[in-house]
């Protein structure tokens, strides 16, 4: 009969899942070996001669042999193998222990270091190990430092000078006389005789800085000047200190005798408005509020182009102790003259400028320059604010200096019942006096202790510094007297102005920009979210190249390692995962070997088939040596056919198998026919 070699055939999933009872998965993949069945008792040819035969059936004896045993080894590798089982194995390799996740951690992670420990030698392991604890403490350190940056909220001042070129604003120009008080009005007002000289001195006192006045009081003077005032409203209840000041000071025209800018004059007065400081009645000329639209802007640089003032100080209108005159009376003002302040509007002037002392015959040139600043509000990191404190209100637009002003007023009306000139801003609190300012610091303000005064003045701490505002600095030079020309030209503007008049009393104030660009500070953020998380993230990549995706990852190995560690019913769990693997794992071992086995026996197989084809051709040369009837080659050939024709069938029918063949689609099964084939041979 032919010689039958194994079939090996390989189900697809969807025939497994068509043709399983139930007990195995449909997603599986089954791999089956089989061999054919042999038949001992059968043979190919019936009247073969007896040498022939006897040699080979020797052949096929051994062919037989080996192909019964190897029959029998495969039968015990018969095993359906789950492919899917076997790709879950590879998957889950890296869990169930400690070590384990470390390794399987350290086979995919993105980060630098921990793949050089797992598998380094002692020495190796112990290099990077320490390599790696040294970085870490450096990145912890520099993040710590740069998170306390952040969290700290730093702030940063930008400079930028800016260019005006259609112009800068003029600002605020105020201007004080150091007498405050005309002593024509003096005389008028004491035609009754009742308004004596030490009420008039202690009247200057009103005006003057609570510290300035608590430094230089006179508590004796201060009574009396106190018993003459209430004895002098008594007799004229009409009577108040603050209007006083204001009826008692020079009319702006008295003061201001030309203004131009940039070389065109205009009426001064017309655009000023009256204001009352501390020293005396001021006029302020706010030109953007009230000036004309030429007005308003500076547009080159140059004296030309800024503004000029030529003041009247009328020093006859002090007094000088002589001819039946009171003694002059000194407030804080040692020279005659005016005093100006540059200042931005709606700004108190003696409170947020800087004060610049002209005198008669004399003229000043003042180069200023403007700074702008912008600061951030808390809400942004700065301390800035544009509000006032809830414990304090005002209609004056918010600033530090007034703020404080309105504090210590506060502070004066809580302790004493009424408030200093000079911080009673809005006039909200009744003023004090000079006596009930001094006796006010004495018994509340500074007690006496140790043997030593105390002198305490709230430090307002919840005055905040204001967001925007805008300082005029002012660069000055000086000249003396006037010249002959300028008494001329000077008198042709007005002939009552007499030229000795003119050498005593009048000087000139020109204000001008110093160029056509000004300084402005902005406070910045010194840093952002997005640049501690770049800085961070750049450590972290120079260190171990890590990123927040590497992060993420160390985050569920720590988490996966921690859970291993604190649940019980998770280390059984991955005990049991871990026993199931490893059976699988033997399983494929196996199966793997018995795969081998069989395809060594295979290879020996065709080798035999081999032999039997040589020793059938052998027996065919001696049978055709030997001379044979017409009836005996006839009956020969008969018997093969039929022969041939019963083990096609046999074939067809699926007899050489134990399993039916036809329920599998890919069947390999080559043969190999040891047929004897006779020649026709002629009679000699």
């Amino acid at each position: 009969m032919p010689l039958q070699i194994p079939v090996i055939q390989i189900d697809s999933p969807e025939e497994v899942e068509k043709s399983s009872n139930g007990n195995s998965s449909p997603t599986e993949s089954r791999v089956s070996f089989y061999l054919p069945a042999t038949d001992d008792n059968s043979s190919t040819y019936s009247s073969t001669p007896p040498l022939a035969k006897r040699i080979l059936q020797q052949s096929r004896g051994s062919i037989v042999e080996s192909t019964v045993r190897l029959k029998k080894r495969a039968s015990q590798l018969v095993i359906e193998i789950p492919a899917a089982q076997l790709r879950k194995i590879k998957e889950t390799e890296g869990i169930g222990s400690v070590k384990r996740e470390s390794k399987h951690f350290c086979d995919t992670t993105t980060l630098h270091g921990p793949k050089r420990v797992f598998y380094g030698k002692k020495f190796s392991c112990f290099f990077w190990l320490v390599i790696m604890f040294g970085l870490l403490i450096f990145l912890l350190l520099q993040i710590g430092t740069l998170s306390s940056m952040y969290f700290s909220h730093p702030t940063l001042s930008q400079v930028s000078f800016l260019i005006k070129e259609q112009g800068i604003a003029f600002p605020v120009v105020t201007f004080c006389n150091f007498n405050p008080v005309k002593k024509t009005y003096i005389k008028q007002i004491n035609k009754t005789g009742d308004f004596s000289e030490e009420l008039l001195e202690y009247l200057m006192e009103y005006i003057q800085d609570a510290n300035t006045l608590y430094g230089s009081a006179d508590r004796q003077n201060l009574h009396v000047g106190q018993k003459a005032l209430e004895a002098y409203q008594k007799a004229h209840p009409e009577f108040d200190a603050l209007e006083f000041f204001t009826e008692a000071g020079f009319e702006c025209e008295e003061l201001m005798k030309l203004c131009s800018i940039g070389g065109r004059q205009f009426s001064c007065c017309s655009y000023t408005h009256p204001t009352l400081t501390n020293l005396g009645m001021c006029y302020s000329l706010d030109v953007q509020q009230l000036g004309k639209e030429w007005m308003k802007k500076q547009v080159e640089t140059g004296v030309a182009s800024g503004l000029e003032m030529v003041l009247d100080t009328h020093l006859e209108e002090q007094f000088d102790g002589t001819g039946g005159e009171p003694e002059p009376v000194f407030t804080d003002a040692f020279e005659n003259g005016f005093r100006y302040y540059v200042h931005a509007p709606e700004t108190i002037s003696y409170l947020v400028s800087e004060g610049i002392s002209v005198s008669p015959a004399t003229r000043v040139y003042s180069a200023i320059t403007t700074n702008s600043y912008v600061l951030l509000p808390r809400e942004k990191w700065g301390n800035c604010t544009s509000e006032w404190p809830s414990q304090l209100k005002c209609d004056l637009p918010y600033s530090a200096v007034n703020c404080d002003s309105k504090c210590k007023a506060h502070y004066f009306y809580s302790e004493c019942g009424c408030s200093p000139f000079t911080y009673n801003i809005d006039n909200e609190y009744p003023m004090c006096s000079p006596f009930d300012t001094v006796r006010c610091i004495d018994e509340h303000i500074r007690p006496t202790s140790d043997g030593g005064d105390n002198y305490k003045i709230p430090k307002c701490k919840v005055c905040q510094v204001e967001c925007q505002s805008i300082v005029y600095h002012a660069y000055n030079s000086y000249g003396q007297g006037f010249s002959n020309s300028a008494l001329a030209w000077l008198q042709k503007k007005n002939s009552s102005w007499s030229k000795s008049h003119m050498r005593s009393n009048f000087l000139t104030i020109n204000i001008f920009f110093r160029d056509m660009s000004y300084t402005e500070y902005v406070q910045v953020q010194g840093t952002s979210l997005t640049e501690t998380l770049s800085d961070i993230g750049g450590n972290m990549g120079m260190f171990f190249g890590m990123s927040l995706i590497t992060l993420v990852e160390v985050i569920l190995y720590l988490s996966k390692v921690g859970w291993i560690t604190i649940s019980k019913k998770r280390r059984d769990y991955m005990y049991q995962k871990e026993t199931k693997e490893k059976e699988h794992e033997k399983q494929l071992e196996e199966t793997v070997s018995g795969f081998r086995l069989f395809r060594n026996h295979k290879v020996g197989t065709v080798e035999n088939g081999a032999v039997a084809a040589k020793l059938q051709a052998l027996a065919e040369e001696k049978e055709n040596s030997f001379p044979k009837s017409d009836s005996d080659l006839a009956s020969c050939r008969e018997n093969e056919a039929s022969e041939r024709r019963s083990q096609f069938m046999d074939t067809n029918a699926g007899n050489f198998y134990n399993d039916d063949p036809g329920q599998y689609k890919h069947n390999v099964g080559p043969e190999i026919n040891l047929d004897i084939s006779e020649k026709k041979g002629t009679d000699s």
